[in-house]
């Protein structure tokens, strides 16, 4: 656990990585500067200003990457090439008997939209809280990029 003894507005003299979104901090920013104690070693680290605030606000337990992990579980809705992607939406493909139901859309920060990894899977065309078993996919939960959806994909409109 990580144990904080100072926190303070500082403005940087050079370059840092930002502790929670591992983002680029300039020079002459004005960045939260921490110094804590984990697992008994000295640390300190910075923070951009909006990383302090969404930590504070959300409640989230600082680790470093952790707003990247947050940013990755957070993810309900996706905009693509004119598409938007939602848990729980259901789509069809042309040459699959089976529709295919979003459970999760997993964007890492700093990756294109297109790159979203979309999870789900297969439901009957006709009832789409009927899960299917199809021959051709051998997981049980599947995933795909974006891009993959809007080449193969269409929205299901029998919802």
């Amino acid at each position: 656990m990580l144990d904080i003894s100072k926190k303070r507005i500082v403005t940087t003299r050079k370059e840092h990585e930002c502790f929670a979104c591992l983002g680029s901090i300039g020079k002459g920013d004005s960045v939260i500067s921490i110094t804590a104690k984990q697992d008994e070693q000295h640390a300190s680290f910075h923070l951009h200003l909006e990383c302090n605030k969404l930590v504070a606000k959300q409640k989230i337990d600082l680790q470093h990457g952790c707003i990247i992990e947050m940013e990755i579980k957070a993810q309900q809705e996706l905009e693509t090439d004119g598409w938007i992607f939602r848990v729980g939406d259901v789509f069809s493909n042309p040459y699959q008997a089976s529709h295919f139901k979003i459970t999760k859309i997993e964007l890492k920060a700093g990756d294109a939209p297109q790159d979203a990894l979309i999870h789900g899977y297969r439901v009957h065309p006709k009832n789409h809280d009927q899960k299917v078993n199809d021959p051709d996919v051998f997981e049980e939960n599947e995933h795909h990029r974006a891009w993959h959806f809007n080449d193969m994909w269409s929205p299901d409109s029998d919802k």
